[in-house]
């Protein structure tokens, strides 16, 4: 896994498009926190709650080329016939992607840091937030690592997995949106937004962690089925 993860990195390191998508998502974050600041709210709660956003359309442009790159450049047969476990190579993928966007969220501590200088934050709603963000992210990255894997091209893994996003981001509100009301309750408890809005409000569910991390254990799954079948192929 190890030997994969480092490969990934290096990819994120040496093409344009890591670099790209870091430097949009940094300059869009400062942003919206000097919009915040300046408007004299001593809270990063609006930054996070646009920076979900952000991520629901940046995310799918991240690991579009996850899987879709090596079967277009068939270096895909070298990672199938490699020592590496099919596991090992999704996980490898799949923590690279997540440290790259980590790494960027750290901003959000030097936002706080930033605030806390000038005013008494809450650090319990901040940790919280923090927390159900990276378990938001975690489990996009395993949705759009999984639409990689079942096609060769970049574009369409990215806007098939934009379009699901998309419907992720709304999904609690389709019910009553189609006129079925009856069944909100439902897309509540599978909608990923209702789940993260807890976390907003330092609350710490270990149901909702228990989801998010049930979501990414099932696509990394699926994903795994898809690579070893076609490795059987």
């Amino acid at each position: 896994m190890m030997a994969v993860y480092k490969r990934e990195i290096r990819m994120f390191l040496t093409t344009p498009l890591g670099y790209v998508i870091a430097g949009l998502l940094f300059v869009y974050l400062g942003i919206i926190f000097a919009n915040n600041y300046g408007g004299g709210v001593a809270s990063v709660s609006n930054v996070f709650a646009l920076c979900s956003i952000a991520l629901f359309i940046l995310i799918p442009f991240m690991t579009m080329r996850s899987f879709s790159e090596e079967k277009r450049l068939k270096t895909d047969q070298l990672l199938l016939t490699s020592s590496v476990k099919i596991k090992g190579i999704v996980l490898g993928k799949f923590f690279a992607v997540l440290t790259v966007i980590y790494v960027i969220l750290c901003e959000f501590f030097i936002f706080n840091i930033i605030m806390s200088s000038y005013g008494k934050v809450d650090w319990v709603i901040f940790f919280g937030t923090y927390i159900g963000l990276l378990l938001l992210v975690a489990a996009l990255v395993s949705i759009g690592i999984f639409i990689s894997s079942l096609t060769e091209s970049q574009m369409i893994a990215a806007l098939l997995t934009l379009l699901l996003f998309v419907i992720l981001l709304f999904f609690e509100a389709m019910p009553v949106l189609l006129g079925f009301s009856f069944l909100s309750k439902y897309a509540d408890f599978i909608g990923f937004n209702s789940r993260y809005q807890t976390f907003t409000k330092g609350i710490i569910d270990y149901s909702n962690i228990v989801y998010f991390v049930s979501v990414c254990a099932l696509f990394n799954f699926l994903t795994v089925r898809v690579i070893d079948k076609k490795r059987w192929a």
